[in-house]
């Protein structure tokens, strides 16, 4: 675990944090995911790789046209309440992939992580771990502890101020009152991932018409996939200027992106599928991947123990 060797000692009191706060025993024993608990749906669909990849970032995943089958989970970040402002998340678990993957990820998977904001509420490691000790100790997550003043702002002085944090929450906000369909909004990994020597992101933009009706994410998305495919153009943005950082997650990164493929979830009845209860489950850790898309920066450091440890407490 190489990799984590430097935020080790973060990585094990954000841990913590997690088990006692974001993470709570159930009262029939279980333990909830620690993020992304709230489901709104798992689906199956297939993941397109195109033959008109550049040729400097045909490695790894995109090393060749291919289909590969893909099971995924569409979430609410923290609240079930659909009423409360809230990040959608789609997570993507890619099977049958080829390649080495990284240590302790499930030959043949590569899982990639999103969320339907272009920021995070953390810059890096730093700045994850001052947000989890504001809330160390909450008994119940509100939208109004969620955004800890101390944290935004640490000091009188205005140069010092996470305006990255504010940033995130205002787009959180904008979210939710411009749009109530997760078939339209476009995903975002945040986080960087290896690209031959340099770095990329992922996106994934709709290509659907809104079809679904119904009072909650879930009845959209169920009206939606019983009338017509849902469907996303695959975007991956390599690091081509200097000024994007990988270990700013405040920071949208401005190098172009380049269309590399198309997810499609097929007509389904996502009610009646087993994959509804069977999937809760599984454990999308971004670090389940292929070894040419190696997590990058400070924060992916920290995920790989985080979401393990998550993993074993619910699935053990």
């Amino acid at each position: 675990m190489k990799t984590t060797c430097p935020f080790a000692a973060m990585a094990d009191e954000i841990n913590s944090i997690c088990a006692k706060t974001f993470q709570k025993i159930q009262p029939d024993g279980s333990y909830r995911r620690t993020f992304h608990a709230p489901l709104i749906a798992n689906l199956e669909g297939e993941l397109e790789i195109f033959s008109a990849v550049p040729t400097p970032y045909r490695l790894g995943l995109f090393l060749e046209p291919k289909t590969y089958k893909v099971t995924a989970r569409f979430s609410s970040s923290l609240f079930a309440n659909e009423n409360y402002p809230d990040a959608r998340g789609m997570a993507l678990k890619i099977h049958a992939v080829s390649g080495p993957v990284c240590e302790e990820a499930p030959e043949g998977e590569h899982t990639i992580v999103t969320i339907n904001q272009p920021t995070f509420i953390a810059r890096d490691a730093e700045d994850m771990l001052a947000f989890m000790r504001k809330m160390d100790g909450v008994k119940e997550l509100t939208p109004f502890n969620v955004a800890p003043p101390t944290y935004t702002f640490p000091s009188l002085n205005p140069l010092k101020a996470r305006w990255g944090f504010v940033q995130a929450m205002l787009c959180t906000l904008g979210q939710a009152f411009r749009r109530r369909d997760i078939t339209q909004y476009q995903y975002n990994s945040l986080s960087p991932y290896r690209l031959g020597t340099s770095a990329m992101k992922y996106q994934f933009r709709p290509a659907s018409t809104p079809m679904g009706k119904g009072r909650t994410l879930r009845e959209r998305l169920h009206s939606h996939l019983l009338q017509t495919d849902l469907v996303f153009d695959f975007f991956i943005q390599p690091k081509t200027l200097a000024t994007d950082l990988v270990d700013d997650l405040f920071q949208v990164w401005q190098s172009p992106t380049h269309l590399v493929g198309r997810l499609t979830f097929p007509v389904q009845d996502i009610l009646a599928t087993a994959l509804f209860t069977e999937g809760e489950r599984l454990s999308y850790n971004p670090w389940h991947c292929l070894q040419a898309h190696e997590p990058l920066g400070s924060i992916n450091a920290l995920r790989r123990v985080v979401y393990r440890n998550s993993a074993l407490r619910r699935l053990t």
